[in-house]
């Protein structure tokens, strides 16, 4: 009896474990439980040639649906770009950036996401369309910007429950910058970390896997 009793309980794991295994696999989408966001960067900074220009700035935006194909597709937009709220009206440090605001809206695309299933630690996504006149203090002005065979790209840092705790510009890639002979043998890195909200900053946003 206690032979089969044991028996009873591994075909009743097992079977658990198969149906946790098959639900994991077939999820193929992320569900986002908000649609606008504003991410607040406190500051980002881009670094090129020795230069540093540290800027906050606030960029507004949206997800295209709350569902989010894990596919590497375009799943949102950035819609506007501004000094952070509550900053000075020069607020940079070491230079200055000039968001060139008729090139947005730029794209937001999917690329991948890290973590052990079904929990999900951070989300990558790419950048592009990002056009920046930068200026770094005593220097010449060069151009910086992102493209689709340049993007910019960002991590979605994802806590407990889903819950997103913040976004972080990947320091490692690098932009090639423009606008002149000596900007064309530079590149820029973006670094810093960002909070992450929905719109009017009512909610915090949490991310499942479906």
């Amino acid at each position: 009896m206690r032979t089969y009793a044991k028996f009873v309980l591994v075909a009743l794991a097992a079977t658990v474990a198969l149906a946790l295994g098959a639900s994991v696999a077939g999820a193929r989408n992320l569900s986002v439980t908000e649609r606008e966001t504003e991410v607040l960067f406190h500051p980002i900074t881009l670094e090129f040639a020795g230069n540093n220009i540290s800027c906050p700035i606030t960029l507004l935006g949206h997800f295209n649906e709350r569902t989010i194909p894990k596919t590497n597709t375009q799943v949102g937009v950035v819609r506007h770009v501004e000094p952070a709220i509550g900053t000075e009206p020069s607020p940079c440090t070491g230079g200055t950036i000039t968001i060139l605001q008729e090139t947005l809206p730029w794209g937001v695309s999917y690329v991948g996401f890290r973590g052990t299933l079904p929990a999900i630690e951070r989300i990558r996504l790419s950048l592009t369309g990002v056009a920046l006149r930068v200026t770094p203090r005593g220097s010449a002005t060069c151009l910086d910007g992102t493209t689709v065979r340049n993007p910019g790209f960002g991590e979605v840092l994802v806590g407990a429950g889903g819950r997103v705790e913040g976004l972080r510009a990947d320091e490692t890639i690098s932009i090639p910058l423009s606008g002149g002979f000596l900007c064309s043998f530079a590149s820029g890195r973006f670094s810093g970390s960002g909070s992450v909200t929905d719109l009017p900053r009512l909610h915090s946003i949490t991310v499942t896997l479906i």
